[in-house]
């Protein structure tokens, strides 16, 4: 054979075995097991649960595979759980049942083990090797065609197991109470908490008296966690009950005794927290929990000790008790309440007003302060009024001043603006001339010389609107009024002011009212106080409770219900 053909043979041979290896690789390729697509995805019952298993979850197909991926499962389906490899990573589930047969213990296949409730749900009894092993507690649940070597991965999800969480027996919590409006952040020792991830963020839940704990944060070794109470109403100690996926705990260590652990105070926080005293009145925004429950009528400022629920301003803590007065009283009291919610409400604070106050005078011009005894000096285009006599106080805002030389230096109708110091005020309007006046005097009842209008009115059907009234202005609202003949209730005061027409209080008697009195008012003096809220605003009201056995409230002392008054 030459050469040449010899060339020619073996490339003919070459060309048949390569034909040859070809067919045999589609063969092959024809009957091995398909490369499976992308697996679906489970969403269970219980995304966790106790360490050695024993516990059923029922498995719902939450995203279909991929074709040509099985897309049911059947009687046939198993079930393998694949521990992670650290406690920081995330397991993850082979894409084809392995060669090598897992352990039995981490393995559920077959009924009971595995139960069809439907093309798309299982429900698996979780195999005792599922436990937390070296702190590692997670795993990956896989759904397979079946338990056979090569079988397809239908589905998976995320699986926790932690070991039965205990609550502490000392120490079990801290701080052991807070305020009703809640917010308070609490630590709790004891064991087998379990750390919240974003793909397991209930990982570690709990509750105080069944009301969720939010915020929780487990430390590294699992023995305790933060969390932030929510809103409850006062008393205590509640139940503190923890959940893990080991289970629940709301007794104390290994004990039967439950754990009543963290008291609510009847706590709240008022805004604004600071004002002026001689402003007039503010308006106050309470939070706190419960004020649905009490009932607020007669909250005008007329009748303070009034066995309704009301807001006090106090010196320090107030105090009921007592006989014929309370040991600490309400200084003023928060008028008009208004309940927005059970845990909100608005009212009206005046400051410039004290229930302090004297029985209003007769009226009579002697009655204005400083007449012939008060100098002072202005200056004409000026509204800075001076005195020596260091005689001019904050209540004085609002109140006229006038002198006996008429209208030639201080114009009619002028009233304190604001006061400065003991020794120089604001008027409402500017001096006509430069004067050294030796009889200054400020109009108290608002009767002095020059202001014969004032005094009268016509009170309307409804006893609380005043209409032709002058010389008030809103400097006055919180202010008392009386008169003979409206006979209005005592500590009745002005709540607004619109151009001629009075707004008060408490209603007195239709008609005209000839005598009307207005009471310079004792402002709260500047200082650090404290809001109350009570249910009952009676003289020795907790004791009259007690006897009747019935509830008292009354708010806590904190820093939420801290009010200051400062002149700024």
């Amino acid at each position: 054979m030459s050469k040449t053909k010899s060339s020619t043979t073996r490339r003919r041979l070459g060309r048949a075995g390569l034909a040859t290896g070809a067919a045999a690789a589609l063969l092959t390729g024809m009957t091995a097991a398909p490369a499976y697509a992308t697996a679906g995805t489970m969403s269970l019952s219980a995304t966790g649960g106790p360490t050695g298993g024993g516990n059923t979850v029922v498995a719902t197909m939450a995203t279909a595979p991929t074709s040509p991926n099985p897309t049911a499962f059947t009687s046939s389906t198993a079930v393998y759980f694949v521990v992670a490899t650290s406690a920081t990573a995330t397991p993850a589930c082979p894409t084809a049942y392995p060669t090598t047969a897992p352990s039995a213990t981490v393995v559920a296949t077959g009924y009971p083990n595995v139960k069809l409730l439907a093309p798309n749900k299982i429900a698996v009894l979780v195999p005792t090797g599922v436990a937390v092993s070296s702190s590692i507690f997670k795993y990956a649940m896989c759904a397979f065609a079946s338990n056979t070597s090569g079988a397809s991965l239908i589905a998976s999800a995320q699986y926790t197991v932690g070991t039965a969480p205990r609550i502490a027996a000392v120490s079990s919590i801290a701080p052991v109470s807070g305020p009703a409006l809640g917010g308070t952040t609490v630590t709790v020792t004891g064991t087998g908490f379990v750390a919240n991830t974003t793909a397991a963020p209930n990982n570690t839940t709990a509750t105080l008296d069944g009301e969720p704990l939010t915020n929780i944060v487990v430390n590294g070794g699992g023995t305790s966690f933060s969390a932030t109470t929510p809103p409850h109403v006062a008393g205590g100690p509640y139940l503190l009950s923890v959940t893990t996926p080991g289970g629940t705990a709301n007794t104390l260590g290994t004990t039967t005794n439950k754990a009543n652990l963290f008291s609510y105070s009847n706590g709240i926080v008022v805004s604004p927290n600071t004002a002026a005293g001689n402003n007039g009145a503010v308006d106050l925004d309470v939070l706190g929990v419960g004020f649905a429950n009490l009932s607020f009528v007669a909250t005008t400022g007329s009748t303070p000790n009034s066995a309704n629920a009301h807001v006090y301003l106090s010196s320090g803590g107030y105090d009921e008790e007592g006989t014929t007065t309370k040991a600490v009283p309400e200084l003023t009291e928060c008028v008009n309440v208004l309940v927005i919610a059970d845990t909100e409400l608005l009212c009206s604070l005046p400051l410039n007003h004290t229930f302090s106050n004297a029985a209003a005078p007769a009226l009579s011009a002697s009655a204005a302060r400083g007449a012939g005894a008060l100098h002072a000096v202005a200056t004409s285009g000026s509204t800075v009024i001076t005195s020596s006599d260091a005689a001019f106080t904050q209540n004085d805002v609002g109140l006229p001043i006038v002198s006996t030389a008429g209208t030639t230096v201080i114009p009619a109708g002028a009233t304190i603006a604001a006061v400065a110091s003991s020794t120089s005020a604001t008027l409402s309007v500017a001096a006509a001339a430069d004067g050294s006046l030796a009889d200054v005097t400020v109009g108290g009842l608002r009767n002095a010389a020059g202001l014969t209008a004032w005094g009268a009115g016509t009170v309307a059907a409804d006893g609380k609107t005043i209409t032709g009234t002058t010389g008030f202005t809103s400097a006055d609202i919180g202010r008392a009024i009386s008169s003979t003949t409206a006979a209005f209730p005592a500590n009745t005061t002005v709540v607004g002011v619109s151009g001629t027409t009075v707004t008060v209080s408490d209603a007195g008697t239709a008609g005209a009212a000839a005598d009307l009195v207005l009471t310079p008012s004792v402002s709260v003096s500047d200082g650090t106080y404290t809001v109350s809220v009570v249910s009952d605003g009676a003289i020795d009201a907790l004791d009259t409770h007690v006897t009747a056995g019935t509830a008292y409230s009354q708010s806590i002392v904190s820093s939420g219900s801290t009010f200051t008054v400062a002149q700024y």
